[in-house]
């Protein structure tokens, strides 16, 4: 404190006779220092998270995991098809029918699919999927085939197999840290089958055509690998008893996505699809055992 004083007095002296300003003390120097400092640390700190920002991290999340609304469109090469297929109507028992070896139904189809989602937030979203498998097959049989209400006598027949399937899912995410998510599902996986027999040697033909809205739960998680490179599983299941339904379902579904562009990339990955179900058709109906897996390959636009 003495020396303070003293420091003090001498400058105003000093300033006094000469007019010239003497030096500040050190602790005013330290002090002046200290605040040009703080006024440029929010200024270095900001710096970081901007960059981080313009490499696709905001606010320490990753942003190819929370797009708000994604839509893709690509091509989904399924082989390994196994479906086996009896058409009952009343007391009539339909013959077990192997669609592939058989009917010569083909065992492997490209199909287009539409996927998109919209999310609320980083938890809540939905989720749209709209893809159309059509396949058929000619096949000579050397027996006749009991087919619902109508007897398909041996010799040539033309099998139809179309399946047009609807996904509609809720996800909420009980896990939506900075780089992973992790959640559940709820929705329906609406399938359109439509089955059409045909004999080209005789005028006889059955078919058997319905919608079944099946209800399903499940489960799904992502990873960011990177800014610009993620990874996403999911799986669909279900087994119900209906008036008009019994069976059970499982979809899976694992993909790897990369963020090409700002607001568009591309992905690939691995769908595997199983479903034993008894559906009705009235006055038909059919035990439906029906499988496949196979590659998927898409574009995406994402904002």
């Amino acid at each position: 404190m003495l020396l303070l004083l003293a420091w003090h007095v001498a400058s105003s002296a000093a300033l006094h006779v000469t007019g010239v300003p003497s030096p500040a003390p050190p602790e005013l120097v330290l002090t002046a220092r200290t605040s040009h400092l703080d006024d440029l640390l929010p200024l270095v700190l900001a710096a970081p998270a901007a960059s981080q920002e313009r490499d696709g991290v905001t606010d320490g999340y990753y942003d190819n995991l929370y797009r708000r609304f994604g839509i893709s469109v690509g091509a989904g090469v399924l082989d390994n098809f196994d479906s086996t297929v009896q058409i009952d109507s009343g007391s009539l028992v339909g013959a077990i029918l192997d669609m592939e070896d058989f009917l010569g139904i083909d065992e492997s189809q490209s199909v287009v699919r539409l996927d998109s989602h919209y999310a609320f937030n980083r938890r809540h979203r939905v989720d749209l999927s709209i893809y159309d498998i059509g396949r058929d097959g000619t096949q000579v049989v050397g027996q006749d085939l009991q087919i619902g209400q109508v007897v398909i006598p041996a010799g040539e027949v033309e099998t139809d197999f179309d399946t047009l399937i609807v996904k509609l899912a809720y996800r909420y995410n009980f896990v939506a840290d900075l780089r992973t998510t992790i959640g559940a599902s709820f929705g329906f996986h609406t399938m359109g089958i439509d089955l059409a027999f045909e004999s080209n040697d005789f005028n006889a033909e059955e078919s058997f055509d319905v919608t079944a809205p099946l209800p399903v739960v499940g489960l799904h998680a992502a990873y960011a690998l990177s800014p610009k490179w993620s990874l996403s599983g999911s799986v669909e299941f279900f087994q119900i008893a209906l008036s008009d339904f019994s069976g059970s379902l499982m979809d899976s579904r694992l993909t790897l996505e990369h963020d090409w562009f700002e607001h568009f990339g591309w992905g690939i990955g691995y769908n595997g699809f199983a479903l034993d179900a008894e559906l009705e058709d009235s006055p038909l109906s059919a035990d439906i055992e029906y499988a496949y897996q196979g590659l998927i390959i898409y574009l995406r636009a994402y904002f």
